[in-house]
Formats: structure tokens, sequence, C-alpha cells
């Protein structure tokens, strides 16, 4: 649906900016359409959303208008609020995003929590995140245990693209991680052997889903390497069980983020690979499985 022209630009107040982005936005079917508007329109005047709500009447000049509706036209052709406007909150920190990440998701910080409860006192433990995108949980997870020395953060991904941004992000909160590039655990192997740790604690947030999933509109401009995972979802996380298995290993416990849907299936693959394991699943905020759990 093109862009309501309003040739009485001058006249424009917040109120009125905010209605006309906000039936767009239902238009489209997008969540929350007004508070959408609100965070394009907050970012443009660089004002706070309060302001926005307590001054209806506000008059909204020309050339902030004319940004807005840009900014609107950008929402309505797929890219997320967060991709537009370049960063993201995330448990409590604000993450540089771009199209070259997925924008983390509030779910996700549940996986932080979890993580954060497992990482016992005085244990010569390292922390890896495959699949690291913005870094966002490996930045959280230092952020929150930054005072502990028996801990080794690590992160990669094989996107270099991706890779760059969560270098930014970890430097910017002075967050003290290794970066690697590379495949699941591949890039891992000589540091495992070299550092031998007690306890390995893994967040793997990689791509699940299949053809069929990607065609859903709300996903079209998120980066295809972060989100496609084979024929029917599961390709990554057959592989990374697999490279699991084969390595030698101290105590680990895994978590990764699934599709609901993908729930029996993974732990078929993992109970496959470790018999012996135990296997558990996490719900997310909607009380829907999110998270599958193996501890070896």
């Amino acid at each position: 649906m093109p862009l309501k022209k309003n040739k009485k630009i001058k006249e424009n107040n917040t109120h009125g900016l905010i209605t006309e982005a906000s039936f767009l936005f239902k238009e489209k079917k997008l969540n929350l359409p007004e508070l959408e508007a609100q965070i394009l329109l907050s970012h443009v005047l660089k004002k706070d959303r309060s302001f926005i709500l307590a001054h209806p009447e506000y008059i909204v000049p020309d050339k902030e208008t004319k940004e807005f509706f840009s900014l609107v036209k950008k929402r309505l052709s797929g890219w997320s609020s967060a991709v537009i406007l370049g960063h993201k909150e995330f448990y409590g920190l604000d993450f540089l995003v771009n199209k070259n990440v997925l924008v983390p998701r509030p779910e996700t910080e549940i996986l932080v929590d979890t993580i954060l409860t497992r990482v016992k006192s005085n244990n010569k433990t390292l922390i890896i995140d495959i699949g690291t995108g913005s870094g966002a949980i490996i930045t959280s997870l230092f952020k929150n245990l930054e005072t502990r020395k028996d801990l080794g953060f690590y992160a990669s991904d094989k996107s270099k693209a991706a890779l760059k941004v969560a270098k930014y992000n970890a430097k910017h909160h002075k967050a003290k991680v290794n970066f690697l590039s590379g495949d699941l655990l591949k890039p891992y192997l000589p540091i495992l052997k070299k550092l031998k740790p007690n306890n390995i604690i893994i967040a793997a947030n990689l791509p699940y889903l299949n053809p069929k999933e990607m065609k859903e509109t709300s996903i079209k401009k998120e980066p295809k390497s972060a989100l496609l995972s084979g024929h029917n979802g599961l390709w990554h996380y057959k592989r990374l069980f697999s490279q699991l298995k084969k390595i030698s290993l101290p105590k680990v416990f895994l978590i990764c983020e699934i599709n609901p849907e993908q729930a029996s299936e993974i732990k078929k693959l993992a109970t496959t690979s470790f018999p012996l394991a135990k296997t558990y699943f996490q719900n997310d905020y909607t009380k829907r499985i999110r998270f599958f759990i193996l501890e070896v």
C-alpha cells in the first residue's frame, strides 16, 4: 500500500503521524503497530516516547516528517525497526545490529539466564557461543561474570560480516571475548586441546528453519544464512551433535534454541549420539518449548 501523501506537512503533529503510520502497519499486520510508530518517531525527533505520548499536539517539522515516513516505508518493506535504527536492547545492554545479523529476541534472554545458573564457583570453565551473530549472548554473559577469573569466553561465526558486528559490540561493552571464524565446533578444537577445561558450556542459537518456513514475510529481510538449516531445519544441529561426539570433552552443558515443532526430532538426534546423556526442554515466555538442553 503506498504511503499517504500529506500536502499540509507543517500541520502534522505527533498524534496525526502516529495514527497514520499505525494504520499502515495494521494493514501490513505488524505486531504492536502503534508502538512501532512511536519508536520510529522518537528516533527521528531524538526524543523519548514519553515526550510523544505527553505532547500529541507537537508539530513535527517538514524535514522530520519526511524522514519519519521514509523509515515507515522501510518498515513496511520488511526491515525490522531494530535494523532500521541500527540498535537493539538485549539483557539490559544496547547492541549494534544491521542486515548481516539476526536481531536479538527477548526470549533468547532465557538462554542467558539459564547459563548463568549453571556457572559454578571456582571451576575452570569455557563458555562458548556458536553462531554468535551480533555477539549479544556472549557479551551479556561476560558482563554478568566478568569478575570471575576462572572462566574463558569464546564465540564464533562463519559469517565475517557478523563477526565484525560481534567484535564491535564486545569492544563497546568492554567484554573480553575471544572471537573465532569457522564452522560449528571446528575452530574450538585447538583451544580445547590446549586449555583442557573442566567444564564447557555451549550456547548454540543456530539456524533452524526449513525452506517452507523461510517464505514467511516477516523474515524476508533477515540474513538467510542465519535462518535456513537444510530441508528439515535440523541440518546444523545434526552436524553439531556429530562433531561433539567425535571429540574428547569434559563435562558439557549445551543449550540450543529451537523451533517448538522440532522438539521430538532434535531429542532423537541428540540421544542417537549420546544415549546416556541427560536431555530436557525449557519453555519461553509464552510457555512454548524453545530450548533444548543436553548434559554430557
